[in-house]
């Protein structure tokens, strides 16, 4: 295996490592999705998703992200040229990430390794067509993955003559076109074919060694990964800087299946040390989501995709290199869980929010990721628990269209990672029809100090530097305008009624936070912000 660092091994001369291409809003990568993704749920399109334009034109809804990855010849052949389809992609403002091989059922008994040699031929003809298309469309990428190169029980092939057939493939391949990285993506099982040629990780590195060439590389898929029992982080180390492209997405692991669901969802340890391992071995391809939305709405998923990433980027990047030096040196397990616990999950940081100081709020580790909790008791029918994602920026709402206060530490009576107790006094007369609902406090956001208690109003309606205090409207605030009257009054079981208030929105966290006080005093105690 390969060490970190840019160290992958004596695997040939240093592979190029191509151009980095930053995504359009500085962020180091690029973005892609899985194309054939947008054909699910077509009743959530704003159009038909039969053809590779109409599912450029969908993926070009979803915010973040900046190239599409092609498979070939499947979203060429019969709709459109690379030229075609190089145009289209910049009108929509996206690029080329990489071109994928897709053969055709034509290969099923195989494509670079069909015991025939006219088949053979033609399947590595069709591998450097794509190449070909590459250029056009101006990626310099070729990712190829043969749901057909392999066997399915034991006598059935001569391995050493299928593996002497793929390196002698890749090699032609990779000197008739030295520009291009060639990038095998290898799968340990699927529906296709039982055992691949190439089914992990250590064979991927060795196939790497034999072919012996600087253009030829490997592309890693989390999910194949984890199929193939492996930990994606070793995984990478082990590819090292022969990790030409890495696909993100993440499963439960069940025997023989790809689940393809959004990344870090089920494994956030792994997640954070894929990132971590990326940047150790100096990557720079781009981000791929190769996932499954099937039943969920696929732009939605590739945006929740995006913002994942850049999470646990970013929370790789806050790791103390010298403390993972440490707990490594000392295989010290619980350190390794903590590590991750306190680089991930946000335990230090409460929002609360607050409308006549009745919601509270605490911050766990949901399934989903970290979350913002949310009891509501502010109105006297009853309370209601409602959680919030805590993602970069997130756009917050709440019902009532609350005042917010935002402060370090935990509130009184919350338990750290827990759900907060209700205020003292509230539980008594939660159910008291005749209580008074809701006033704001003057419909502006109020930032507590350390101390718990809101700052002073300074006279004229302003504050003490680095807050906001009191009355008055402040405009641009979003959902802070004062009153809001209530929309109708509903029966709450109890013989009385409350008022219902509509669900308002609130200026994105970090937006709102930049007016007041430096994030830096507000998220000192979190990884993520």
């Amino acid at each position: 295996g390969g060490g970190a660092d840019g160290d992958g091994g004596d695997v040939g001369d240093a592979a190029p490592q191509g151009r980095p291409r930053p995504s359009r809003d500085g962020f180091p990568f690029m973005f892609g999705s899985r194309l054939n993704s947008m054909r699910d749920r077509p009743d959530l399109a704003d159009g038909p998703v039969l053809t590779p334009r109409d599912l450029v034109r969908r993926q070009a809804k979803a915010r973040g992200l900046d190239c599409v990855d092609f498979n070939y010849p499947q979203h060429f052949d019969g709709h459109w040229s690379a030229e075609e389809a190089r145009d289209c992609l910049e009108g929509h403002g996206l690029v080329a990430g990489a071109v994928c091989l897709r053969y055709p059922p034509r290969f099923a008994r195989g494509a670079m390794n069909h015991p025939d040699p006219e088949m053979r031929r033609e399947a590595i003809e069709m591998t450097m067509a794509a190449a070909d298309a590459a250029r056009v469309l101006g990626c310099d990428e070729v990712v190829v993955w043969s749901a057909y190169d392999g066997y399915d029980y034991p006598f059935q092939v001569d391995y050493d003559e299928k593996w002497e057939q793929l390196v002698e493939a890749f090699r032609e391949c990779c000197d008739a076109y030295p520009d291009i990285r060639w990038s095998l993506e290898y799968k340990p099982t699927d529906e296709n074919t039982r055992y691949f040629t190439v089914p992990s990780t250590g064979a991927a590195v060795l196939l790497v060694r034999d072919v012996d060439r600087t253009n030829f590389g490997l592309t890693l898929d989390v999910g194949h990964m984890l199929m193939s029992g492996e930990n994606p982080g070793q995984s990478i180390a082990m590819a090292g800087r022969h990790l030409f492209g890495v696909q993100l997405n993440d499963g439960h692991t069940r025997l023989a299946a790809e689940d393809g669901l959004v990344f870090g969802s089920v494994h956030p340890g792994m997640a954070l040390e894929v990132m971590w391992r990326l940047r150790r071995v100096g990557f720079v391809g781009h981000f791929y989501f190769d996932t499954f939305p099937q039943r969920s709405d696929p732009v939605a998923e590739a945006e929740l995709n995006v913002r994942r990433a850049r999470m646990f980027w970013d929370a790789a990047e806050g790791l103390d290199r010298g403390e993972v030096e440490r707990i490594a040196a000392e295989h010290d397990a619980m350190a390794a869980l903590d590590l991750v616990d306190n680089s991930i999950c946000p335990v230090n940081l409460s929002i609360v929010l607050k409308v006549e100081s009745s919601l509270h709020a605490a911050c766990t580790w949901g399934a989903s990721g970290p979350a913002v909790h949310v009891m509501l008791d502010a109105c006297p029918g009853a309370a209601e628990r409602k959680d919030f994602p805590l993602e970069p920026a997130p756009p917050l709402r709440v019902l009532l269209g609350g005042v917010c206060r935002h402060r370090r530490g935990t509130p009184e009576g919350v338990p750290p990672g827990g759900m907060a107790e209700e205020p003292p006094g509230k539980r008594d007369r939660r159910h008291r029809p005749e209580a008074e609902p809701p006033q704001q406090e003057g419909g502006v956001a109020l930032l507590e100090g350390n101390d718990g208690e809101a700052p002073e109003e300074e006279e004229g309606g302003g504050a003490e530097q680095g807050r906001v205090g009191g009355g008055g409207r402040q405009p641009g605030v979003a959902g802070c305008n004062g009153e809001i009257e209530p929309v109708e009054k509903r029966d709450i079981g109890t013989g009385g009624t409350r008022d219902y208030y509509p669900e308002r929105p609130i200026r994105p966290l970090r937006e709102t936070l930049d007016r007041f006080v430096p994030l830096a005093e507000v998220f000192s105690d979190c990884c993520i912000g």
